[in-house]
């Protein structure tokens, strides 16, 4: 995907997004923890720097933002939690039981220090 985007944008032009990447410098067992927690997405083959290097990104930041997404997980739990009756009206049980699990799992994983929120950012060449 980021090489499609490095094919799309004009030279000169940024990329920047957000996602959700396990700890660096985690021990064996605490890397698997941190796989079996975060999103399906969080399993990569490189750290998020070397990805958009290989595709061929310039003046690459990786900024980490996971105090502060700490806090929004906690929130969406909190919320999802006290509009249980009308969110699962409109998804049903199965749905918000699911989508709540995953939320409680990725919560604990940057509390525990396993998983981390970064915002990337990457400019394509001249």
């Amino acid at each position: 995907m980021l090489r499609a985007c490095v094919r799309l944008l004009r030279p000169g032009g940024t990329i920047a997004y957000t996602t959700i990447e396990t700890t660096p410098g985690l021990d064996r067992m605490r890397q698997r923890e941190a796989l079996r927690v975060g999103p399906p997405a969080v399993e990569a083959r490189a750290t998020t720097d070397v990805l958009m290097q290989q595709a061929g990104f310039g003046e690459v930041r990786v900024t980490d933002l996971t105090s502060g997404f700490l806090e929004t997980a906690r929130a969406w739990l909190r919320e999802f939690k006290a509009h249980e009756r009308d969110v699962k009206a409109v998804l049903g049980e199965a749905s918000w039981e699911e989508r709540q699990a995953s939320r409680a799992s990725i919560e604990r994983g940057i509390a525990n220090g396993l998983l981390r929120r970064v915002l990337v950012s990457g400019r394509v060449g001249d």
